[in-house]
């Protein structure tokens, strides 16, 4: 399970409203840069829209989210200031 699992089962719906994505990702994306990557057309796919409102299945949100982010291979957690 990895960061982007945990943040999937913390989450209460099948569903992220792109006005909610600040708390989803613990303030990593702000909504008006998603909105932006959308507009572009670097946004999550499974994208819906209900009136004004803009959401993503959670699913595709968490695999969007799993290509933008890399996790650096010399990671040794977090706080680690060590020197090898």
């Amino acid at each position: 399970m990895d960061i982007f699992d945990k943040m999937k089962d913390h989450w209460p719906s099948a569903a992220v409203a792109q006005t909610s994505v600040g708390d989803f990702t613990g303030g990593l994306i702000n909504p008006r840069t998603l909105a932006n990557l959308n507009s572009l057309g670097q946004g999550p796919n499974g994208k819906y829209r209900l009136g004004r409102t803009v959401f993503y299945d959670i699913d595709f949100f968490v695999v969007w989210m799993r290509d933008r982010f890399n996790q650096t291979s010399n990671d040794t957690g977090c706080g680690s200031n060590e020197r090898t």
